[in-house]
């Protein structure tokens, strides 16, 4: 028979203790990601955890990150992160962050390198899973000398605009910014240049 994987258990942070720690790590999976060296500072007191100055190098590129996780109650579980994804291939991003196709899938279509950042703050339940209403968080992903290809809503819009190319876009520079909060994500207008155009 095989293994059944387990549900995540809530971690609680026992109100005794108060720590300040140096972390040195290595060799750490998560999805697609294969950290090799991980350093970061952390706090803990009051039933809280603060990451802070987490260095991180990867095969996928350079991360910072700060993050914190808060279990004062079973009904107060808060955690909430400052993420900067530097110069990162555009799929392995995605490969990271799958909602972000699903919401905005002409993303999906987008070649090139990345930079990204991410901040949100999220509440969640005794099994450690994210309430979804209460994420709050901003995004801003911006990228130069990248595409855009093998995208249904690009392929009829340059065939309706008459483009040179009218399989691949080629973009010179990419700045795309939003925020998530009561279940909505808002992208803000932005200037695209692509082939013979620039589109807003």
């Amino acid at each position: 028979a095989t293994a059944q994987a387990q549900e995540p258990t809530l971690l609680v942070i026992p109100g005794n203790i108060v720590a300040d720690l140096n972390i040195n790590a290595s060799c750490i999976k998560y999805k697609n990601l294969d950290i090799t060296s991980f350093t970061a500072g952390m706090v803990i007191k009051d039933r809280c955890a603060q990451l802070t100055g987490t260095s991180m190098r990867s095969n996928m590129g350079g991360f910072d990150l700060d993050a914190f996780y808060a279990t004062k109650s079973k009904k107060d579980i808060r955690t909430g992160f400052c993420l900067d994804i530097k110069d990162v291939a555009s799929e392995k991003v995605l490969g990271l962050m799958p909602e972000l196709a699903d919401v905005m899938p002409t993303v999906g279509a987008i070649q090139g390198r990345l930079n990204c950042e991410i901040a949100a703050t999220a509440s969640l339940d005794t099994a450690m899973n994210i309430i979804l209403p209460s994420v709050n968080g901003v995004i801003r992903m911006t990228g130069k000398d990248m595409s855009i290809s093998d995208d249904e809503l690009y392929t009829s819009v340059a065939k309706m605009l008459l483009f040179k190319n009218k399989k691949k876009g080629e973009i010179d520079e990419l700045v795309l910014e939003g925020t998530i909060k009561d279940n909505t994500l808002e992208v803000f207008p932005f200037i695209l240049e692509i082939d013979r155009y620039t589109l807003g």
